[in-house]
């Protein structure tokens, strides 16, 4: 009887040790290394059984589809706080690109009005030269002088 016993365990044990060493050397499916997550959920949907409305799913694929799923979810939330870093940098590169644009337009208007004081004063002594120069001719207007001077 312990003869059959240590025979039965030693059976049991060669046939433990097997079904190991085969599910071992089961390889991974290309599907798993080269397709996107959407695809690999659906080769393990169509490649497991449902027992009992649950889904055997061996342990290698199981825990190499979580990996491939958990890798992407780090990639893209990596991909998002790059673009939020971009989209702050750009945000930052407009208020400055605006408040130069105001000082730039503010200074516009300050040359423009410079100017146009400027253009007044010369305009005024034009006239005033003019006048000045009516009076010493006797009422005639000098043509080589007078010629060509705005509102004249």
């Amino acid at each position: 009887m312990k003869k059959n016993r240590i025979i039965n365990g030693l059976l049991i044990s060669a046939f433990f040790f097997s079904v190991t060493l085969a599910s071992a050397q089961t390889r991974m499916p290309d599907e798993l290394n080269t397709a996107a997550i959407r695809e690999q959920i659906e080769y393990v949907e169509d490649h497991t059984r449902i027992y009992d409305n649950f889904r055997a799913i061996r342990e290698d694929i199981f825990q190499k589809l979580n990996k491939n799923i958990l890798d992407s979810l780090t990639a893209v939330k990596n991909k998002v706080a790059e673009l939020k870093g971009d989209t702050a940098n750009l945000i930052s590169r407009t208020d400055s690109l605006n408040v130069l644009l105001t000082s730039t337009r503010s200074q516009l208007e300050e040359v423009t009005a410079t100017k146009k004081q400027d253009q007044g004063i010369r305009h005024g002594d034009k006239q005033n030269n003019l006048q000045h120069h009516h009076v010493d001719t006797g009422g005639r207007i000098d043509t080589a002088h007078g010629a060509g001077l705005p509102g004249l």
